[in-house]
């Protein structure tokens, strides 16, 4: 796969090739509208809070498709519609 080429959009106006939707940044607002949709291999969201935007535990989370998790409401959030998968965080390293 070739890197895109920059382009705008908004909600509404155009279409969005599967290609893409992997290298625009998605965003969630809470735990609960993260486990509103399953990702797909490799997808990464910034979720803004768990509870809430801004409530201290915002961070980077991806999808992983494997089996066996169970949502912890922190680290580990698992769609109810997922057979399998869920939304890991991202350990961030300070160096």
């Amino acid at each position: 796969m070739t890197v895109p080429t920059n382009v705008v959009s908004s909600n509404g106006v155009g279409v969005v090739p599967d290609a893409l939707l992997n290298t625009y940044v998605q965003t969630a607002q809470t735990a609960a509208q993260l486990r509103g949709f399953i990702g797909i291999n490799g997808m990464a969201v910034l979720l803004q809070g768990i509870a809430s935007p801004g409530d201290g535990l915002a961070g980077a989370f991806y999808w992983n498709p494997g089996t066996g998790y169970h949502d912890d409401n922190r680290d580990t959030i698992v769609p109810s519609a997922a057979a399998a998968g869920a939304w890991l965080r991202l350990a961030m390293v300070n160096s």
